[in-house]
């Protein structure tokens, strides 16, 4: 589903904190991109979905995370995927509380880690008291 005029001025107000960091974006009808100095935002929509993410992405090794499952498997943080802006604004609301660590490569890699156990334990729950 594409984004309103309003979703996109209110997902770019809230991102203002990475225009202060030197980000530059991207406006398009799914997705907003905040680029930076080797580092992107970015800000979507699902297409054919009512869900949103922000994902993170290192431009020289060719690496995504989601920040929504890093957000989930670090801080707790109850993330509504349905709930598309509300979603979108709290996850960059906990980017600017979380910058320097969601902007290290190796937190985001052992948070992938996190993200997997999560997973396995939500499929498998014997396992979870096992860990």
């Amino acid at each position: 589903m594409r984004m309103t005029e309003n979703e996109k001025q209110r997902i770019v107000k809230s991102a203002d904190f990475l225009y202060d960091k030197g980000y530059t974006s991207k406006i398009k009808d799914y997705a907003i991109s905040f680029l930076g100095d080797g580092i992107s935002f970015i800000v979507s929509y699902e297409r054919y979905s009512d869900t949103s993410d922000v994902l993170i992405k290192f431009m020289k090794e060719n690496e995504v995370y989601s920040v929504g499952w890093i957000a989930c498997v670090r801080s707790g943080l109850n993330i509504q995927p349905h709930l598309r802006l509300e979603n979108v604004l709290m996850l960059l609301s906990y980017i600017r509380e979380n910058y320097s660590s969601v902007t290290s490569r190796n937190y985001c890699k052992e948070s992938d880690k996190s993200v997997s156990k999560f997973i396995e334990n939500r499929k498998n729950p014997a396992h979870a008291s096992r860990d």
